[in-house]
């Protein structure tokens, strides 16, 4: 079964606010809820959002490490909790052009490799097998960097894990896009102000 989870943990540092809220131009529609309206045409109710700020959202296990931090909790908490769960997309707040089709594409390559799967030089959205043989590795790999990476939080530092990284130990498969220009993410006022007109929901 599939479920969807909406990466919004993050301390939207460069936006100078929390970019989940960032409202479109109806004034009604947010981010947050722009992208799990995305998600459930695809997986209808079993969508999640990451991050403890967010009602009935999934806390991060090993906080302060980044979104990796956000996946890994997920996947735990689907191990855990929602043992039906056998594939997952993982979407962040901050790609609000992204359409369902490019969702679909990744769905039905990610499926046919059981394993990870991208777009051609993004790292998201993100597909995760959970029911192939590679996913325990996965699975105890995230683990263990997360727990090297909190220790150096823990003494004051910040690090964040690559997620490009990881990706690429595992072998990810990365798909050609049907139009790049869909997979852009905002991070700066300017880049909302810039595009948030062209966004169509």
């Amino acid at each position: 079964m599939l479920a969807g989870v909406v990466l919004a943990g993050g301390k939207s540092t460069r936006m100078g606010q929390d970019k989940s809220q960032l409202t479109l131009t109806d004034n009604k529609t947010n981010l947050l809820t722009l992208s799990q309206n995305l998600l459930a045409n695809l997986a209808g109710e079993n969508v999640w959002v990451s991050g403890e700020k967010h009602h009935n959202g999934l806390p991060d296990e090993f906080a302060d490490c980044g979104p990796l931090s956000g996946i890994y909790s997920a996947l735990a908490y689907f191990k855990q909790e929602q043992p039906s769960i056998d594939e997952v997309i993982f979407l962040p707040v901050d790609m609000p052009f992204l359409r369902v089709g490019d969702l679909e594409l990744l769905w039905e390559r990610g499926r046919r490799v059981q394993s990870l799967c991208s777009y051609q030089d993004h790292i998201f959205p993100l597909y995760v097998s959970l029911s192939s043989s590679f996913s325990a590795d996965f699975f105890k790999y995230m683990h263990q960097q997360l727990s090297k990476v909190q220790v150096v939080n823990t003494a004051g530092k910040t690090s964040n894990l690559s997620i490009r990284k990881v990706l690429a130990k595992f072998d990810s498969i990365q798909i050609k896009a049907m139009d790049p220009t869909y997979l852009v993410n905002i991070n700066t006022q300017q880049e909302w102000q810039q595009h948030k007109t062209n966004i169509k929901i």
